[in-house]
């Protein structure tokens, strides 16, 4: 009797270590870096916008890392998000051939992640894809374009290499944002900082100038894919993560530095023309004496958020009500 219990004793310790385990070893999308563990090169640093509300970010940093292209016969171009390892969301009409009326071939198709001015040896070919249940490529009809998406498989799992995203309905809370590669901008990743669900303002993307881009959500601890329509109907189809995963095998930088820098000197932080690891730190120790953000030491998804929200708020005093 006294064995039988000593294993039951044993075998929930083991259970109690296995999961304490997975919580102190899961990978965290909003860990913060310190400060001194990245290796900041001086360089010139960009203002806010590259255009009228339009902001290019750096693809190698993530999470914008996770957002790719995925290319079709030399055509044209669709917005795709990684979602695990080796597969990757994109809406199923651009992987419909109109013309010949049927789907394009896996040969067909290449998708390059973390994409920007040429950098594009984060590729894969494409093992298969499957359509979303009730979507039809002909049919125009609400209920079929909620629908449109393609969960695909790449023969490579460059997801390790990129880190990809989680996905979940947008809360309260959460800084909403369009990005993506737009046309007239193919080679460039840009987000839509001011762009918020339903907005009308000259801020947000024109579908029929631009093209489609994919809606994210901004959280405290991760950047996740966030459809106006929402994830059910995705979720129906293809059972996905709603974490997502920093890079583990590639030199891209965990944290998006190029993006808070250019944050903070929106917000009047850092004057210089160029980004450094002093002129950085010296910016986030003021914007933590101003109370914008929580630490100045470590940077991370959370110094992200606090600086959108921050910059959203102060951009929503100066709009007139409409």
């Amino acid at each position: 009797m006294k064995s039988k219990q000593t294993a039951i004793l044993a075998i929930s310790f083991l259970v109690i270590v296995a999961i304490a385990g997975y919580f102190f070893t899961r990978p965290d999308t909003g860990q913060s870096t310190p400060l001194s563990k990245l290796s900041i090169p001086e360089k010139p640093l960009r203002g806010l916008f590259d255009a009228p509300g339009i902001m290019v970010v750096e693809a190698r940093e993530y999470p914008w890392s996770a957002l790719g292209r995925l290319n079709i016969a030399g055509r044209h171009f669709c917005n795709a998000v990684a979602v695990s390892a080796d597969k990757i969301l994109t809406p199923a009409s651009c992987l419909y051939n109109k013309i010949e009326g049927k789907w394009f071939d896996n040969s067909d198709m290449t998708y390059v992640g973390a994409y920007q001015r040429d950098n594009a040896d984060l590729n894969a070919k494409i093992g298969s894809f499957d359509i979303a249940e009730g979507y039809d490529p002909n049919n125009k009809t609400l209920a079929s374009i909620t629908k449109d998406w393609a969960l695909v498989t790449l023969s490579t799992p460059i997801g390790n290499k990129t880190g990809w995203l989680g996905l979940s309905n947008a809360k309260d809370n959460d800084q909403n944002l369009t990005a993506g590669y737009r046309r007239g901008w193919e080679h460039a990743l840009v987000t839509y900082p001011y762009c918020s669900v339903g907005s009308t303002n000259n801020h947000c993307p024109n579908v029929t100038v631009d093209g489609l881009l994919n809606w994210f959500a901004l959280n405290e601890n991760q950047l996740v894919l966030s459809p106006p329509s929402g994830i059910d109907d995705i979720q129906d189809n293809w059972s996905l993560s709603s974490d997502g995963q920093q890079p583990s095998e590639t030199v891209i930088t965990a944290v998006p530095v190029d993006t808070i820098g250019r944050l903070l000197k929106a917000h009047g932080y850092l004057d210089s023309s160029k980004l450094s690891q002093e002129n950085l730190k010296q910016a986030l120790i003021k914007a933590k004496q101003d109370d914008i953000i929580a630490q100045a030491d470590n940077i991370g998804i959370e110094t992200f958020y606090k600086l959108i929200k921050s910059l959203n708020a102060i951009n929503a005093a100066k709009t007139p009500a409409s």
